[in-house]
């Protein structure tokens, strides 16, 4: 008969996660502690452990006030309450329960950097909180970018967001193999002198640059089907952040 396996101590600093709060965020929380009692059972081997010493470690680990809540719990079997995966598994439901897409949504959306929060931390936040949102995989990334510009704390951090602050921090990829490189044009000195003015530029091509509308020539048919039913679509939203240079645009563009 196999003896069974022997108990091993935590390894040094290593401790079982911090009790599960039940008062307030319960489903941010319980994710939180079901990542790390993941990690620290990795740690500490508990899978050469009996079922019985697994469960029992569990539901000390989360806490008197999450303990009163399995024991008010009803299983299908009265066995899965001697199962840590059924455990678990009734834990999800009780605190997360059937996803909400749109609150889902909503929390992402809303989620913004706290005043003593680092970068990498609210960038993480994010990236949990994208994962019961129903995103794209397409667009999760661009969409987690976007947030972070919207939510950082930062004004400063914010103006130098672009293009290659993203890249160095792996929020955008940029694939060399979709440039061409194209050497540098050699320019004579004297040929740069020799570039047209607007006003000659205007002159030289009249039909160009003349104030009337103009018309491409022939007859162009549009064909519809007459059967689709038409449908109003609203108009396209304009984030907060550029909505004043959109309207200054939209000014200058009116009297033309």
């Amino acid at each position: 008969m196999a003896s069974p396996a022997q108990i091993a101590f935590p390894i040094q600093g290593i401790h079982p996660p911090s009790y599960l709060d039940v008062k307030e965020n319960v489903p941010g929380h319980w994710k939180t502690l079901k990542q790390a009692w993941g990690n620290y059972a990795i740690t500490i081997n508990i899978h050469q452990q009996s079922e019985t010493y697994q469960v029992a470690l569990f539901l000390h680990s989360i806490g008197p006030e999450a303990l009163k809540i399995f024991n008010g719990t009803s299983f299908d079997d009265a066995q899965d309450r001697e199962k840590l995966e059924n455990i678990i598994t009734k834990f999800d439901e009780l605190t997360i329960g059937e996803t909400n897409e749109t609150y889902e949504r909503y929390g992402f959306n809303s989620r913004i950097q706290s005043p003593d929060g680092t970068f990498d931390a609210y960038v993480a936040w994010l990236r949990t909180l994208s994962q019961t949102c129903n995103f794209c995989e397409r667009i999760r990334e661009s969409l987690i970018r976007d947030r972070i510009v919207f939510g950082i704390q930062n004004p400063q951090t914010r103006k130098r967001l672009r293009a290659r602050a993203a890249q160095r921090m792996k929020l955008l990829i940029i694939h060399g193999n979709n440039f061409n490189s194209v050497p540098a044009s050699k320019r004579n000195k004297a040929v740069v002198h020799q570039l047209l003015t607007v006003q000659q530029v205007v002159t030289q091509y009249p039909k160009v640059f003349k104030s009337q509308l103009g018309h491409f020539p022939g007859v162009v048919k549009i064909e519809i089907d007459a059967t689709v039913q038409p449908v109003v679509t609203p108009t396209r939203r304009i984030p907060t952040a550029p909505k004043e240079k959109f309207k200054k645009e939209v000014d200058r563009l009116q009297p033309l």
